[in-house]
């Protein structure tokens, strides 16, 4: 089964929000101070492709083209020159 892993694109927006809020439902992480309550959960694509220069967000894709999960990066403010991983979740 080929993948592809790519940018995320708006069409994207509720696969990958699906695919952290099941994750976090089967662990019991549906909590407030997690990604399941983040406001832009159902928004990605806006959030990452808005400041291209500090964050990014890609997904990947099954052989048909389905999101089976993503991955997130941002600037991380506290320490110069750095980045956190953000979002990274994939389906089962």
């Amino acid at each position: 089964m080929d993948r592809v892993f790519r940018p995320i694109r708006e069409e994207d927006n509720a696969a990958i929000a699906a695919i952290v809020r099941e994750s976090l439902e089967k662990y019991g992480l549906n909590v407030p101070g997690t990604a399941y309550f983040d406001p832009e959960l159902d928004c990605l694509c806006a959030y990452y492709t808005a400041d291209p220069a500090r964050r990014g967000y890609y997904v990947a894709t099954d052989g048909e083209g389905r999101v089976i999960g993503g991955v997130g990066f941002a600037e991380y403010p506290a320490i110069e020159r750095c980045a956190e991983l953000q979002k990274l979740y994939v389906s089962p």
